[in-house]
Order: C-alpha cells, then sequence, then structure tokens
C-alpha cells in the first residue's frame, strides 16, 4: 500500500510525488511479486478537494489505481 501524506503546502505536489511512487512500486512488485495487490492510500478529509482537480481526475483515468481511503486520526481504513 502506498499512504499519500499531505505534508507539503501543496495537495496536487504531494499527489505527483506520491503518484510517482506508486508507479515505482508498481513495477517492483510486478517484476517479483504478481499475485499482490498495490493501492494508493488516501485520507478521507483530503479526497473531496483533491479529486476535483481536473488533472488529477485525468491521470487516474488513463493510470486506473485501487483506492483506499484512510483516516489518520483513528488509523481506520
Amino acid at each position: 500500500m502506498a499512504i499519500l501524506e499531505f505534508i507539503d503546502a501543496s495537495k496536487i505536489t504531494d499527489f505527483y510525488t506520491t503518484f510517482c511512487q506508486y508507479l515505482c512500486h508498481k513495477v517492483a512488485l510486478g517484476k517479483k511479486e504478481l499475485d499482490r495487490t498495490l493501492y494508493l492510500s488516501i485520507p478521507s478529509q483530503g479526497h473531496s478537494t483533491l479529486f476535483q482537480e481536473i488533472l488529477i481526475q485525468e491521470v487516474l483515468q488513463q493510470y486506473p489505481v485501487k483506492l483506499l481511503m484512510h483516516k489518520l486520526s483513528t488509523q481506520e481504513i
């Protein structure tokens, strides 16, 4: 699971960084562990604003990922 954390001032910058890491992990896992599924975990409180960005919507349409929502405060998925 790749976890998206909003630590920069820009949520889009965080998305770019985390999505690139996700893609690299997917390639690496694809070579060694074919039966594993990789998820991109995003904070539930950031979901609505993050996915309103047109560019992020287009990226996820071209490169679909499995998403998990998590609550940082309670550590729930």
